[in-house]
């Protein structure tokens, strides 16, 4: 029993303490050129993330956070992938749910999260699923124990679909997806009418392709009219 007891208690020390450690000393801040990210308290990291190549972002509330009015900030950081995408997916690790979605409207200008109306999947799913799309913006919303809102600027989708499999079909419902470059958020609302989730596939492909079309989206803050505050 020892045998097996110590590499487990060793797994979960390492699963603990290898966060807290490496998110020790944290520091973010808005600069003309994006995100800039210090952390850790044996090896030093920084890093720069350019508010052009997040393409999607999720905030993420614990059952225990919650009480505490905490939430962790992640993303899809474009042009990463394995480890750097890993170290690059952690915008915020801890941070009160307010500056959380301040700092989304920050990645998305021109945007405001917090209030997009999120609408519940049909009777049957969890009342704590919904999904809400807007002008510029698809925000979704699933989990019990632990609330995950993801957030996805229309401009930024490469592909939206339906899938409805066969008991979805008896029950007249199907699921949405939008797919963003790998990383964390697979943003997705199940549970939907299937003439909503038509609706609001083809509303998502003609928005995001007008967006495109208007505005690429500069990559660095320093390329805006307006410079971004200084500290989050």
């Amino acid at each position: 029993m020892l045998g097996g007891a110590v590499p487990l208690l060793l797994g979960l020390m390492r699963g603990f303490l290898g966060p807290l450690m490496r998110y020790t000393d944290f520091y973010a801040s808005l600069s003309p050129d994006g995100l800039r990210l210090r952390y850790g308290i044996f090896q030093a990291r920084m890093q720069t993330v350019p508010p052009g190549r997040v393409q999607a972002v999720r905030i993420v509330e614990p059952l225990l956070w919650r009480s505490l009015g905490v939430a962790r900030v992640e993303a899809n950081v474009a042009g990463y992938v394995g480890e750097r995408q890993m170290d690059s997916s952690t915008l915020l690790p801890v941070v009160p749910r307010k500056l959380a979605f301040s700092l989304v409207n920050e990645l998305f200008p021109e945007t405001d999260a917090s209030r997009v109306a999120l609408h519940p999947a049909k009777r049957g799913r969890s009342r704590n699923e919904g999904l809400g799309v807007d002008e510029s913006l698809i925000v979704t919303r699933r989990g019990i124990f632990c609330h995950v809102i993801e957030i996805i600027p229309e401009a930024r989708v490469q592909t939206v679909r339906v899938t409805a499999g066969p008991l979805d079909r008896r029950r007249g419902t199907a699921a949405v997806h939008v797919d963003t470059p790998p990383g964390p958020i697979r943003a997705h609302a199940a549970g939907r009418d299937i003439v909503e989730a038509r609706r609001v596939v083809d509303g998502i492909a003609e928005r995001g392709h007008l967006a495109r079309m208007t505005s690429a989206g500069p990559e660095r803050w320093a390329t805006r009219s307006e410079p971004p505050g200084n500290t989050v």
